[in-house]
């Protein structure tokens, strides 16, 4: 750990001030050296990264005689003195050639290591009309189905999210969205997969430019073609040194200002597409005081209803019932006076059918037998 004196004048106070954790922090800058033996790749490498981290990068030309996993004292020495978060640190050896690290500070203090080797490499080739507008935040993609179950992958995953991020910003143009970086996870053949390691898996990285052209759908939006543009690297994981969970946890602490900032009210929030949303709570309904159809039983059930809560014996709910219902008035017909002429006219007999004479038979002969007996 480094060890800080006191400033003795202002100004080295106000330079420190200037260091202390702000809510809304700076660019997060990159310093980008060499160690004491170094090859062709390994330069080439580290050229290419400044390239991409420009204007946030700080490059040292020349050699530095320390290893970051044997003492980070003069690295975070370097990191304090240059106000860098990140750094990059190439080294040949013969043990491990074309040697890249990278890393993060917090606090001044060596946070996250990770050291790669390169396999493969083709440096950075940017021609006339295609490449990217320096300072631009890049596209990152990661594929690979590891990213999310190996929990040492996961956390390369954040260590290049935050290598590349760049400057924060509320609001992104889509001409800026210009370059994509793709990141391949790739497990060892023939060996058994560690889920808390990453040892012996190979990363692919890739840099394109992001090229928009007329839309051949006749659509407002464009169409996206990726040209190779470098630098391409094939990594493969050689040693890691991650911080615990107790500072990993500090160091992604977010101010309450800053979390709070985008709330925006009681009940009203936003999705992942900025869509605001609101929750409203209901209260529960009467529901005694809808206005339903009213039926007739209704209406006798309230009266027999009303009456008991009355108490009173002499009540006859059937006659109340009754009376309740409208009595329908009977039609009386009213009979025209017989004239004396109507009077004097014979009534006619009409003739019976044959079923009723039967019947009139029957009923004669019953009696005829009752009286011989």
């Amino acid at each position: 750990m480094m060890q800080r004196r006191e400033p003795k004048n202002n100004r080295a106070r106000r330079a420190l001030k200037k260091m202390e954790p702000k809510i809304a922090e700076n660019a997060k800058a990159t310093l980008i050296l060499k160690g004491n033996k170094s090859s062709d790749v390994v330069n080439h490498v580290l050229t290419d990264m400044y390239m991409m981290k420009k204007p946030h990068a700080v490059k040292f030309w020349k050699k530095n005689d320390f290893y970051p996993f044997e003492n980070a004292k003069n690295l975070e020495f370097l990191g304090f003195k240059n106000d860098t978060s990140l750094f990059c640190f190439g080294n040949h050896q013969k043990k491990r050639p074309n040697n890249i690290i990278f890393g993060r500070f917090f606090d001044w203090q060596l946070l996250d290591m990770l050291e790669l080797g390169v396999t493969k490499y083709d440096p950075m080739q940017i021609s006339k009309g295609i490449g990217y507008q320096e300072g631009n935040k890049p596209m990152m993609c990661f594929m690979g189905s590891h990213f999310q179950t190996n929990t040492e992958l996961q956390r390369i995953q954040n260590i290049f999210l935050d290598f590349f991020r760049g400057k924060e910003v509320k609001n992104i143009n889509l001409a800026g969205l210009d370059r994509l970086i793709a990141v391949t996870a790739q497990p060892p053949s023939k060996k058994e997969i560690d889920p808390n390691s990453a040892a012996a898996f190979k990363l692919l990285f890739r840099h394109y430019a992001v090229v928009y052209k007329k839309s051949t759908t006749g659509g407002s939006l464009p169409t996206v073609d990726l040209k190779p543009i470098g630098p391409m690297i094939d990594f493969e994981v050689r040693r890691t040194k991650l911080a615990d969970i107790e500072n990993y946890r500090r160091a992604c602490v977010i101010p309450k200002n800053v979390a709070n900032a985008g709330k925006m009210g009681k009940n009203i929030s936003k999705d992942d597409m900025s869509n605001t949303r609101g929750q409203i709570h209901v209260g529960e309904t009467d529901l005694s005081k809808l206005a339903l159809r009213k039926f007739k039983a209704h209406k006798m059930a309230k009266k027999r209803e009303r009456a008991e809560a009355n108490a009173d014996p002499d009540v006859d709910l059937d006659a109340s019932a009754a009376e309740a219902q409208p009595k329908k008035k009977k039609k009386v017909v009213e009979e025209a006076p017989m004239e004396d002429a109507d009077l004097a006219k014979p009534k006619l007999r009409m003739k019976k059918d044959s079923s009723e004479r039967t019947l009139f038979a029957k009923a004669a002969r019953k009696k005829k037998t009752k009286g011989i007996m």
